[in-house]
């Protein structure tokens, strides 16, 4: 049980710091985008951005995860954090849109591990302690919908002709202090799939013939 306390509350915080990190971003984003974009109509690009490489990362984080372990992989995946709020940091400074979006998409990819945060806290517990364990991960989202849009605005004016670039590169400080709690996981190997049950079937990445005709059929 100690185990489980020790590996839900550090999952519990890295969930918190992400989503704190997400809220910021979301609430500042389009502000900064319409900043720096000389075609106003492309200031939403750089959000977008992050949510299309948190979707795209999502599947090969996955296999990622299976294959290195989650700890690891959680910790591989700051870097992309850390160097995305950096770039994006850097970006508002040098009145540079497009290496916004490169900083935004970093952090996206991030994200996209990040998701994993309650799989694995629910995947080291006995079964009746995952419903628990899932509910304690996702109460992070609500310290974060306090912590993110207050980190704006106390990092706002941080570097002083560059409105926001503080507030970016403070997110630096969250992403190092997940990788520094990450390594206090204690997690079990990745459970190897069982066979499905009877009725049940396994539904393949890719579409089958059969599956392919049946959608032409509709």
């Amino acid at each position: 049980m100690n185990t489980f306390m020790r590996n839900v509350s550090l999952l519990a915080v890295c969930q918190a710091l992400m989503m704190s990190c997400t809220s910021m971003i979301i609430a500042t984003t389009s502000l900064v985008g319409f900043a720096l974009a000389t075609d106003k109509s492309l200031s939403t690009i750089p959000l977008a951005a992050q949510f299309i490489t948190m979707m795209l990362t999502t599947i090969p984080a996955a296999f990622l995860l299976q294959k290195i372990g989650r700890k690891n992989g959680f910790m591989f995946a700051t870097l992309f954090g850390s160097s995305g709020s950096v770039l994006a940091a850097l970006a508002i400074v040098r009145e540079q849109f497009w290496l916004f979006v490169a900083g935004t998409a970093l952090i996206g990819i991030f994200n996209g591990f990040g998701m994993y945060y309650r799989f694995a806290a629910a995947d080291a517990l006995a079964k009746e302690y995952k419903s628990r364990a899932v509910s304690y991960i996702m109460a992070g989202g609500i310290i974060a919908s306090f912590v993110g849009p207050n980190l704006a605005n106390w990092t706002r004016d941080l570097i002083g002709a560059a409105p926001f670039a503080g507030s970016y590169a403070s997110l630096t400080v969250f992403y190092m202090a997940s990788l520094f709690l990450l390594g206090f996981l204690n997690l079990p190997p990745e459970p190897v799939t069982a066979e499905p049950a009877a009725g049940h079937r396994i539904r393949p990445l890719s579409f089958s013939g059969e599956s392919q005709r049946k959608i032409e059929g509709l």
